[in-house]
């Protein structure tokens, strides 16, 4: 890493946020675009992959870990591995691999906000938890922008609008540049993408917590944080401590029961019942179909008869 240890772990300490540049090939860059590309077609439905939405202006990847062996860079780096597990604990896992295309708008839709995904009631402060994010794409205008030292206020879940951030007088970091950049920050500070967004952004993120953690129910509740889906082709090689950040034989969050919460109901209800009848359309069709050549069979080996007889 071209930034050391200690200077990364000293801007996550002071600022909660560190910014890494020139840390991934050129080659890998272009694999990792080529495969979050190919997802962003259609959205994932029935038999196809694919992106899915549940916002206007952002198409979400799911499951990185399955597309390309280059999106299981950061626990090969071992200075990387070094500052999260300094930072967090020895327990720390990575919990999420998913990434955003955000299309172009000047909407505000992404607002000032740290993350909520623990159960507050359990916990007086924000436990440990860490995201690198990594650009895809240049990124000049809907960059990621957080507040620097904002961490250690140790604010619970919160939204904020501008007025509230500017009263934090706290200076602000704005995370532009080339694909391939990267940064490392404390989701506790509050952070946004900045608006507007001239040219569409794609970005990915790793999450990084302590797998004991409670979760609050909205996360349960959507299965949010279950166990990485992984490839069998790209884990050759690994490590014991390489299989432990990824979370082999953990079951803590996985969850047996059948029913998963989701949004959109009566829209999936709709899709479905949609399928179902083009389905039987197609079998109708199909069934004219045979029975089509059935009767031109009969009609055709008629004719031959009667040609035979005259």
């Amino acid at each position: 890493m071209k930034k050391s240890i200690k200077t990364i772990r000293e801007e996550l300490d002071r600022d909660g946020i560190s910014i890494l540049k020139g840390e991934l090939s050129s080659s890998n860059l272009l694999k990792m675009k080529i495969a979050f590309e190919s997802q962003l077609f259609l959205p994932r439905f029935n038999t196809s992959s694919g992106y899915q939405q549940n916002e206007k202006w952002r198409f979400l990847i799911e499951d990185l870990l399955t597309l390309s062996q280059e999106f299981y860079f950061p626990i090969y780096s071992e200075d990387l591995i070094s500052v999260i597990r300094g930072y967090i604990g020895n327990d720390f896992q990575m919990t999420e691999a998913r990434g955003w295309k955000t299309i172009s708008t000047t909407k505000n839709f992404h607002g000032w906000h740290n993350d909520a995904w623990y159960d507050e009631a359990y916990y007086s402060s924000p436990p440990a938890q860490l995201k690198l994010g990594v650009y895809l794409t240049d990124v000049e205008s809907g960059e990621f922008v957080y507040v620097k030292g904002s961490h250690l206020l140790e604010y619970k879940p919160i939204h904020m609008n501008d007025r509230q951030v500017k009263d934090l007088r706290l200076p602000i970091e704005f995370v532009t540049g080339s694909a391939g950049t990267i940064f490392l920050f404390d989701t506790s500070g509050i952070h946004r993408q900045n608006t507007p967004v001239l040219k569409s952004r794609n970005a990915v993120f790793y999450n990084f917590h302590d797998p004991s953690i409670k979760l609050q129910n909205l996360d349960l509740q959507y299965n949010r944080y279950s166990p990485l889906l992984l490839n069998a082709s790209f884990l050759k090689n690994l490590n014991k401590e390489q299989e432990r950040i990824l979370g082999f034989g953990d079951t803590r969050y996985y969850s047996n029961k059948w029913y998963k919460e989701y949004r959109f109901k009566k829209f999936h209800r709709l899709v479905s019942y949609s399928l179902t009848l083009l389905l039987e359309l197609n079998h109708i069709k199909k069934s004219l179909l045979r029975y089509k050549r059935f009767i031109l069979f009969h009609i055709c080996s008629f004719i031959n008869f009667r040609n035979k007889n005259d």
